[in-house]
């Protein structure tokens, strides 16, 4: 942990939590390209199966450094209790509860849908498609809460002057 740079635990905590997040995001983007792959030509499948080769290389590349450091630090306390107090860890438990809803409504939607247009596809494309979704809920809700809360800091700051 000592690279230099005066980093505290719960720095580097928030740190790993949002290359998690970004992981996530890559990850949603890597199901969406394995159910686009049930519908395309097998051109194009050919094209996403190696997209959804590097955006897995490209998840492991974000949120591989930031682990590693994660699992050295979890031996020291301070790092424990700044995972459980840090604003960052309260956001994306939040956003996991924004992504189990939008997901379960979702879910509902799509079983009235399928119904309704006799979607006839493999069992793989339906679960490719409610990860795709559940993921991107959870990231960008991520995302646009702490977005939101920056935004509003930044307000209160300048409003102090």
């Amino acid at each position: 942990m000592s690279n230099g740079k005066s980093v505290s635990p719960a720095q580097m905590i928030d740190s790993f939590l949002r290359r998690v997040v970004l992981g996530v995001f890559i990850v949603a983007l890597k199901y969406a390209g394995s159910a686009l792959e049930v519908v395309s030509s097998e051109e194009m499948a050919g094209y996403l199966d190696t997209a959804q080769l590097a955006a897995s290389i490209l998840a492991v590349v974000i949120v591989l450094p930031a682990f590693i450091k994660f699992v050295r630090a979890r031996s020291l306390p301070e790092c424990r209790r700044a995972e459980a107090d840090s604003y960052i860890s309260e956001m994306v438990k939040q956003s996991g509860l924004h992504a189990f809803s939008g997901t379960f409504i979702f879910l509902v939607a799509l079983e009235v849908a399928v119904k309704k247009f006799a979607f006839d596809a493999p069992i793989s494309f339906f679960l490719d498609i409610v990860l795709f979704v559940a993921l991107t809920i959870f990231s960008i809700s991520f995302y646009l809460l702490v977005r939101d809360d920056e935004t509003e800091d930044l307000d209160d700051w300048e409003q102090g002057e």
